[in-house]
């Protein structure tokens, strides 16, 4: 299957990490902590810090699988006990569709 210009810009976009801050909720004020360029790979690590209701924590997520165009997925450590968030990239007739994937358990 030929892989579209359309897919390889929203992959672009969603695997840039300095895209987090745009699409994020401002209410978690985001910033990332690890420095520009980020070289998204398998095993590249980026720090991030949040504030929840006005509590503010660190988050450090690791990209466990990278296989571009078509799929990265993100293990992630922060406030929850397990967080696992993955993409995945599909050439549709009208455009691209991706597939957003998180699984989570809660500390308590």
């Amino acid at each position: 299957m030929m892989i579209s210009c359309h897919l390889l810009e929203v992959f672009e976009f969603f695997s840039n990490a300095a895209n987090l801050e745009r699409i994020t909720p401002p209410e978690l004020h985001i910033q990332i902590l690890t420095p520009d360029p980020i070289e998204m790979i398998q095993g590249t690590r980026i720090d991030y810090h949040l504030q929840l209701y006005g509590i503010p924590f660190g988050w450090s997520s690791l990209i466990t699988h990278w296989d571009p165009p078509r799929e990265f997925d993100v293990q992630i450590r922060g406030p929850y006990k397990a967080w696992a968030h993955s993409h995945c990239f599909y050439n549709q007739t009208n455009g691209t569709e991706m597939i957003d994937e998180v699984s989570y358990w809660l500390p308590l």
